[in-house]
């Protein structure tokens, strides 16, 4: 296990944070292998599974606060994943917020005054949506978190390179941000990780704290894994974000 962890001269002290290399979903496909891998996924970021927690991400704009009574849900199986939501935030101490990817995007929230952080899940659905927004919103609160003082790193996801959609779809991205869609032939393309920019920063997050990786997941399937770009067929990498 090889786990990508973000430069430590970024971090603060009491936040760890980062991505799986290896597979860390639990389809038919990964079987013992994908439990194992979470596993050491999260024990390279010290922590036991039970002081992970994940959600079932439904591909909406629901948030939950989760403390330490839910350490361990979600973090070894759907079944126990906090219902109905593709964010997650926190501000218990020794509690890791995961979710799972192939194409979406990851976004990580730190409110470093408070010392509280959240973990959203944003598709296409997710963005016209607004989770992002809503998982700013939820932050503040719950935690009286300023967005002006939030930092958010937007993990690897499909690329705009690569993101064919249709016009319905294309449109509602336009109405976000003209410039998060690429009118192509055949297909329109759209930006995800443009078109959360904007949402967040409609929010009150200062452009200059929204920072990404520049990786597009459909173009980099060697590292990480695509549903489109592996026609349905990817495993899924994991992102984790804890105090």
């Amino acid at each position: 296990m090889s786990p990508i962890v973000f430069d430590p001269s970024r971090l603060v002290t009491w936040l760890r944070r980062g991505f799986s290399a290896p597979r860390v979903d639990l389809s038919a496909g990964a079987g013992a292998v994908g439990t194992e891998h979470r596993r050491a996924f999260y024990a390279s970021f010290g922590y036991a599974p039970e002081q992970v927690v994940g959600a079932k991400q439904v591909h909406g704009a629901g948030v939950a606060r989760v403390a330490a009574k839910d350490g361990g849900r979600g973090a070894l199986g759907r079944g126990d994943a906090i219902p109905g939501v593709d964010a997650l935030i926190t501000d218990t101490p020794g509690i890791a917020l995961v979710m799972f990817f192939a194409d979406c995007l990851p976004i990580m929230l730190i409110d470093e005054p408070h010392r509280a952080i959240g973990l959203a899940h944003a598709g296409w659905r997710g963005t016209i949506a607004d989770v992002a927004g809503n998982t700013v919103r939820a932050m503040a609160e719950a935690f009286g978190t300023d967005p002006a003082d939030l930092r958010v790193d937007l993990g690897p996801a499909i690329g705009g390179c690569c993101y064919e959609v249709g016009p319905e779809v294309a449109e509602r991205f336009r109405a976000i941000d003209p410039a998060a869609v690429a009118e192509q032939s055949p297909r329109d393309h759209v930006d995800l990780v443009a078109a959360n920019r904007s949402l967040l920063q409609r929010r009150g997050v200062l452009a200059s704290a929204i920072h990404g990786t520049g990786l597009c997941t459909a173009c980099r399937v060697d590292t990480w894994f695509s549903h489109r770009a592996e026609r349905g067929n990817a495993g899924r990498f994991g992102a984790i974000i804890g105090l």
